[in-house]
């Protein structure tokens, strides 16, 4: 799922909440993560790759929490529990939920605990993912974080967010990583201003429904990182002590890392759909194509939307028979961009030059991008690190380009192909450089 899905907005209360809807699961899935940007997410593999396998067990709908992304800013005066439940409440309506599963992580695990006792008919299960009933320490509630603690994370966050302080915390394993830490970095600017941090911080801080916990009737899956130093894991055991037939798992890797393995993405599987079967993952070395049209905004407003939409039309009916003729595989299109899977490098380079040839016809100018690596399929879905690096080698292609990584031109050393290159770079979100070259004939 290279695509970011599409960004609507729905108004509640007087503000705009941005969410998104992807995925072709059995099950709908209300996601509620505690900070993020819905578009930028897109541009980060680590933050993505357990949305991508979400996507074949559930029809997904996730949103910016307010003071977060594209979604407006917290309001003034405090934002109690029942107004983030209503938020929440607003997206699932506009998603066209009747009924879904709701998975919170962090702050949002006492708006879904919430949300459980007062809209159990809403609510076809909970996933408490790293999250809290509360955070402060009172009497009775030593686990909360102390005022003295409290300060100091505050102090923490002010000083380093947009710097990537929340890897420290949330995967600290990678945090030696500066190429890592730098992408980090600049999520976190794209997430929320440091003051925008520390009010979301503050109201999470506010937050408090221990008292509703032996309420929930709905089925519970608690999963908590040991490693998590943002939420200790002390407080994802209260709540499955406390929640009536909760399911505990607790695992041993950063945050970021939980959804990696198999075996748990097994046990979401199973909780959404009611089989492991969902979280099979297969593996195979593929050939990913991206192919876009170059312009094609200033050719649209050129010729005009009737024009352009038909141009457009010709253009998927052209792609669509190159690869029928060659056995490629479309697996997305948006717009004027295909994303296509092949099986053979060499004939991924054919499709590409077919593709180029007839756009021309069509007075068409196309790009393309090739990688060859390993891609994870969750039934018509594509996903993985691979599919990553051929969209971003697509994006350096110049107009009437053929890119391909070095995987694609080593894999066809002895062919024909005459090759020219165009360096070596470092792709947005992806580790290490990577070097590039064009099919010169």
């Amino acid at each position: 799922m290279e695509f970011a899905p599409k960004v609507q907005f729905v108004r509640r209360g007087g503000a705009d909440l941005a969410y998104q809807v992807f995925g072709n699961g059995p099950a709908n899935l209300l996601y509620l993560p505690p900070a993020s940007h819905l578009e930028q997410m897109w541009q980060f593999p680590l933050l993505t790759r357990t949305n991508e396998r979400l996507a074949g067990m559930a029809r997904n709908a996730m949103y910016d929490l307010r003071g977060f992304g594209m979604s407006d800013p917290l309001p003034a005066g405090g934002y109690p529990v029942e107004a983030m439940a209503a938020d929440a409440v607003a997206v699932m309506d506009a998603a066209g939920f009747e009924q879904a599963v709701v998975w919170a992580d962090g702050i949002h695990g006492a708006v879904a605990v919430w949300l459980a006792v007062h809209y159990p008919s809403r609510l076809d299960g909970l996933i408490l993912n790293d999250a809290s009933a509360c955070f402060r320490a009172c009497t009775g509630y030593e686990i909360g974080f102390t005022d003295a603690e409290r300060a100091e994370r505050r102090a923490f966050l002010q000083e380093l967010w947009g710097a990537g302080a929340s890897i420290m915390l949330l995967a600290p394993s990678v945090a030696d990583d500066e190429r890592m830490l730098e992408e980090w970095a600049r999520y976190e600017r794209m997430m929320a201003t440091p003051n925008s941090a520390l009010v979301a911080f503050d109201v999470a801080a506010d937050l408090d429904v221990r008292s509703l916990l032996s309420q929930v009737s709905v089925r519970t899956l608690v999963i908590h990182s040991t490693a998590n130093g943002l939420t200790p894991v002390s407080h994802g055991r209260y709540l499955a002590e406390h929640i009536k037939g909760a399911r505990y798992i607790e695992v041993e890797v950063d945050p970021a890392f939980e959804f990696a393995g198999g075996g748990i993405l097994g046990d979401i599987a199973e909780f959404l759909t009611g089989s492991r079967a969902a979280a099979h993952i297969e593996r195979s070395l593929q050939v990913v194509l991206f192919a876009d049209i170059v312009g094609s905004t200033n050719r649209a407003a050129t010729i005009g939307d009737v024009a352009w939409h038909d141009l457009l039309l010709e253009f998927r009916s052209m792609v669509r028979s190159v690869l029928d003729r060659y056995e490629g595989r479309e697996v997305n299109t948006r717009g004027d961009d295909f994303f296509v899977v092949v099986r053979s490098p060499s004939v991924a380079v054919e499709i590409a030059r077919a593709i180029r040839a007839n756009a021309l016809r069509l007075d068409l100018e196309v790009r393309s991008g090739l990688h060859l690596g390993e891609i994870e399929q969750q039934g018509n879905d594509f996903a993985g690190l691979a599919v990553h690096i051929g969209a971003r080698v697509a994006a350096l292609a110049q107009p009437g380009e053929i890119l391909v990584s070095q995987t694609v031109r080593d894999a066809l050393v002895g062919s024909e192909l005459k090759w020219t290159s165009r360096g070596t770079h470092e792709l947005k979100g992806v580790p290490d450089e990577w070097r590039t070259y064009a099919v010169a004939n």
